[in-house]
């Protein structure tokens, strides 16, 4: 039996292909659809321009080179400090949000036989805003602070010479950032400088 008789064929090939047209129908509104996207995430991001949040990041690593050059050079045998931190990323804020789901599910039982189920899917996320008592603006609501990643940090001293100091220098810094001492570079400074 060829195609284009079976399409022209008789009553006995109409149920079937009315069948084959909806299960076409069915595969191209799924593929249409897009229902095969996985959902977004449920928190969200505070999102910075890249050149704000590069220098937002320097600004960072910075001040806290100045501070922990400052808390080392006050070490006992340490003497002059030169520090670089190297950040990975910034502070991150994460705000609240209502997120609601609500899924239909329709079947229906046409005269001719069959079956069809009909699916639809609503997702919903508005970022959760608290006002100010003493003004009438609003805020969102801030739920975590991340903390900055650190990549790695490197300090040059002049007492670096002595492994007591060295020790020392690395566990202060360890205490300071709370990163692993794997993450710390301690090197002694050229006699003379800076």
């Amino acid at each position: 039996m060829k195609w284009k008789d079976w399409l022209n064929g008789g009553t006995e090939n109409k149920k079937l292909q009315i069948l084959l047209v909806i299960i076409v129908a069915a595969i191209a509104l799924v593929y249409l659809s897009g229902s095969w996207v996985s959902p977004q995430p449920t928190t969200q991001a505070q999102s910075v321009a890249p050149n704000q949040a590069e220098r937002e990041l320097q600004t960072l690593e910075t001040s806290l080179q100045s501070k922990i050059a400052g808390a080392l050079q006050k070490i006992a045998g340490v003497g002059q400090v030169s520090v670089a931190v190297t950040l990975s990323s910034g502070p991150r804020s994460e705000f609240g949000a209502n997120q609601t789901h609500s899924k239909t599910i329709q079947e229906e039982t046409p005269s001719e036989g069959g079956k069809r189920v009909s699916t639809q899917t609503n997702d919903n996320s508005q970022m959760v805003l608290a006002g100010i008592q003493s003004g009438s603006s609003t805020q969102p609501v801030k739920i975590v602070e991340l903390s900055p990643q650190i990549s790695g940090v490197l300090v040059v001293a002049q007492g670096a010479r002595d492994p007591y100091v060295l020790e020392r220098i690395q566990k202060s810094v360890q205490t300071l950032l709370g990163v692993p001492a794997s993450k710390i570079r301690v090197e002694p400074m050229e006699s003379g400088g800076k």
